[in-house]
C-alpha cells in the first residue's frame, strides 16, 4: 500500500514471513524483525530504517528503490541476505551473516558496514558513484568476494574501497574502482585469484602498524593506471604474481614477491620507483623488476 509504515516494537513471525513494505513513504521498524522463513523490509519511494537486527530462517531483503537503507543491528539469514538502495546509500551497524549469498549494493551512494560480513557462498559489495567501506573483515566460504566502487564524474572523496580487516575467499577476490583508492588493512587471501585494480588511485595492503599480505591460490594481480602500490608484507601466488603501475606510480613491497609453482613474478612501473624489501622469485618463470623512469631497489 501507500504511506509511511512504522512498527513501534519488534516484529516476529516464528512460522512464516515478516514483511514491512510500502509503495510510497518511509519504512521504520523500531526493533528487531525475525521470521521462520523470509524477512522483507522495503520501500519503493522512501527510506528504510531498522533499529534492531534482522533474522530469517531463509532470505532477508532490505531495499529502498528511491532512498537510503539503514540497519542498526546484525543481519542473519539462513539463505541469502540482500541490502540494496537503487538510488541512495546503505549502512549496516553490525555483522552480516548469510547461509548463501550476501549482496550489498548502492546506486548513487555509499555502502557502509560497521562489522564483519560472512557468506556461505559469495559476497558482493557495490557502490555506483560512491564508496565501499567495511569496518571489519569479509569471508566467502564457497564463492567469490567482489567489491566495486565507481566515480565516473571524478569527484573528490568518491570511488574508494576500504576494508579495515581482512578479505578471505574460497574462490576469487576482485576489487575494482575507476577513480579512487583501494585499501585493505589486513590480508588478502583467496583459494583462487586475487585481482585488485584502480585507474586513478593508490592500492595499499597493510598499515604502518600492521602487516598486510597477499596470498593467492592461482594468480595475484595488483594494477593501477596512475597511482602507487604498497604492500606491507609478503605477496605470494602459486601461478604468477604481477604488481604494475601502467602509466605512473611507485611500487613498494615490504616482503618477498613470489610465484611458488608456475608463472612469473613481476613488479613493473612506467614512471616510478620500485622497492622490494625481500626477494623476487619464480619457481619456473621469470622474475622481473623494471621501471622506465625511476630507481629499483631489491634487498
Amino acid at each position: 500500500g501507500d504511506g509511511a509504515v512504522t512498527i513501534d516494537g519488534e516484529f516476529v513471525a516464528d512460522n512464516g514471513n515478516a514483511t514491512a513494505r510500502t509503495a510510497r513513504g518511509d519504512v521504520k521498524v523500531k526493533g528487531q524483525m525475525k521470521a521462520g522463513t523470509d524477512v522483507t523490509v522495503q520501500s519503493d519511494e522512501g527510506s528504510v530504517t531498522v533499529e534492531g537486527s534482522l533474522t530469517s530462517g531463509k532470505a532477508t531483503l532490505a531495499k529502498a528503490t528511491d532512498g537510503d537503507v539503514s540497519i542498526h543491528g546484525d543481519v542473519q539469514s539462513g539463505t541469502s541476505a540482500a541490502v540494496q538502495a537503487d538510488n541512495g546509500s546503505i549502512s549496516v551497524t553490525g555483522d552480516i551473516t548469510s547461509g548463501t549469498s550476501a549482496d550489498l549494493s548502492a546506486a548513487g551512494g555509499d555502502v557502509s558496514v560497521t562489522g564483519n560480513v560472512q557468506s556461505g557462498t559469495f559476497t558482493e559489495a557495490k557502490a555506483t558513484e560512491g564508496n565501499v567501506t567495511v569496518d571489519g573483515s569479509l569471508t566467502s566460504k564457497d564463492g567469490d568476494t567482489v567489491l566495486s566502487a565507481s566515480d565516473s564524474q571524478k569527484l573528490e572523496g568518491k570511488g574508494n574501497i576500504r576494508v579495515t580487516g581482512s578479505v578471505d575467499s574460497a574462490h576469487d577476490i576482485q576489487m575494482t574502482t575507476d577513480d579512487g583508492a583501494i585499501a585493505v588493512d589486513g590480508t588478502l587471501k583467496a583459494d583462487k585469484a586475487v585481482d585488485v585494480t584502480t585507474e586513478d588511485g593508490a592500492i595499499t595492503v597493510g598499515t604502518s602498524v600492521k602487516d598486510g599480505t597477499v596470498n593467492a591460490g592461482t594468480t595475484a594481480a595488483l594494477t593501477t593506471l596512475r597511482g602507487p602500490i604498497t604492500v606491507r608484507g609478503l605477496v605470494t601466488a602459486k601461478n604468477g604474481v604481477k604488481l604494475q603501475a601502467a602509466e605512473s606510480g611507485a611500487i613498494s613491497v615490504k616482503g618477498d614477491l613470489l610465484a611458488t609453482e608456475s608463472g612469473n613474478a613481476e613488479a613493473l612501473s612506467k614512471d616510478g620507483d620500485i622497492e622490494i624489501q625481500g626477494k623476487v622469485d619464480s619457481k619456473t618463470g621469470a622474475a622481473t623488476v623494471k621501471t622506465q623512469r625511476g630507481s629499483v631497489m631489491v634487498s
